[in-house]
């Protein structure tokens, strides 16, 4: 966005592309983000409606290419992609974060914001938009929603998170000192807690037997329904 070359927009739509092709949810959420900054951007840098509606074309048809470069490539996973937003938000498995840890999201959200606002005069249009393209997918991470996407989607929080973490740090030049102190001690009591805390592997020797004894029975199944006779 800064330099605001066609060189510099053919490297991010290449690394969309990879992205794509490469983890489902990883993408959506990228998108999300670019997306959202390449939208703030425009709003905030384009002067004219013929630009700005230029530019929502131009970027609305860059993602509907990159959502059908998936779907050439895992039709299912472009599926999933395009009915994610009401599979997201079914009302009968909503999972709510905790209030405190919600209250720490909301409160770098909210120095963020004030942040880009304290200093909106000197701040690069870029960097505002980046800033609230993060924040948006913070938002989309912590918000209640059907438990199987919430769990996934929160384990991708900590990019966003850190990178808007980075940005108060530099803005609060006097607090980055402690800040980081207080990080690193938060970062060490994780990492000490981590191996109680994450979930097993859900495969082991017994399992991996069983699905070995599996694997030819479903395999005569396959052959037999590809020749159309029985197995």
């Amino acid at each position: 966005m800064i330099e605001n070359t066609p060189f510099a927009w053919i490297r991010v739509i290449v690394l969309l592309g990879f992205l794509a092709v490469t983890h489902l949810g990883a993408f959506a959420v990228t998108m999300a983000i670019a997306l959202t900054a390449m939208l703030v951007w425009s709003v905030l840098s384009l002067r004219t409606n013929s630009q700005r509606w230029g530019a929502a074309a131009a970027f609305s048809g860059g993602a509907a290419a990159l959502v059908a470069l998936l779907a050439l490539f895992d039709p299912n996973r472009a599926g999933k992609l395009i009915h994610a937003p009401l599979a997201l938000f079914r009302l009968h498995d909503m999972f709510v974060l905790p209030i405190p840890i919600f209250i720490v999201f909301s409160g770098l959200i909210g120095i963020s914001i004030y942040l880009v606002w304290r200093d909106r005069a000197n701040l690069p249009r870029a960097d505002i938009a980046i800033v609230a393209a993060l924040a948006a997918a913070i938002l989309l991470a912590v918000c209640p929603k059907s438990f199987v996407y919430f769990d996934r989607l929160f384990l991708m929080v900590t990019i966003p998170a850190s990178l808007l973490l980075a940005f108060i740090m530099a803005k609060l030049e006097a607090a980055a000192r402690p800040a980081g102190f207080a990080i690193l001690g938060l970062f060490l009591l994780a990492l000490a807690a981590a191996p109680h805390a994450v979930q097993r592997p859900l495969m082991n020797r017994e399992f991996a037997a069983e699905l070995q004894n599996i694997k030819p029975s479903t395999v005569r199944r396959r052959w037999s329904r590809h020749f159309n006779c029985r197995p």
